[in-house]
């Protein structure tokens, strides 16, 4: 692709164990995942990044600072979201500035444990009456409205009516890989 870097470099992201003073902490410091920026923002090795709810990060005067920040910028009250949905891959041509919305469109960070939910974000189980025929539907939320699809008998049917209801109202609908684990 035309204009995008093929040179990436690889940040080292570290988890602190316990709480101890700064010092003391980035001594035990480990070494947990690896994040890759664009070769033109070198001056980010510099940092001392660790991760935060799967975002790499660092601290300054008190504040947290994400890595997507300082690559893509903030503009005017828009999060930095990942085009692929890998938290650690920051380089230019895959974040993009979106509403917090569209952000909210974004894949969950794993399975979901709760009973009621699936794996597809969007889709929950309607278990008003044990032998609900249908019990799957998708739902989704914009500009304070609550739109919903009809029942189905399988989370993958509610997940591309979902998926259809997002495309008629003018929403983004991606597929997103599985999200990674962290080691």
């Amino acid at each position: 692709m035309p204009g995008v870097p093929d040179v990436a470099l690889a940040i080292d992201v570290h988890r602190i164990p316990g709480r101890s003073c700064k010092a003391k902490g980035r001594r035990a410091a480990v070494v947990v995942a690896i994040a890759v920026v664009d070769d033109e923002c070198r001056d980010l090795a510099t940092y001392f990044w660790t991760l935060h709810s799967g975002y790499a990060a660092r601290r300054e005067r008190g504040r947290t600072i994400f890595m997507q920040h300082d690559v893509a910028g903030r503009v005017g009250g828009r999060d930095v979201s990942h085009i692929d949905g890998d938290k650690l891959n920051n380089r230019r041509a895959n974040l993009e500035h979106a509403t917090r919305s569209e952000n909210m469109l974004n894949p969950a960070d794993g399975p979901r444990v709760n009973h009621k939910s699936c794996s597809h974000r969007g889709v929950t189980r309607d278990d008003q009456t044990k032998a609900l025929a249908r019990p799957w539907r998708g739902k989704v939320s914009v500009a304070g409205r609550t739109y919903q699809t009809r029942r189905f008998v399988t989370a993958e049917e509610a997940k591309a009516a979902l998926d259809d209801l997002r495309r008629s109202l003018g929403l983004r609908v991606r597929e997103y890989p599985a999200p990674r684990s962290a080691p």
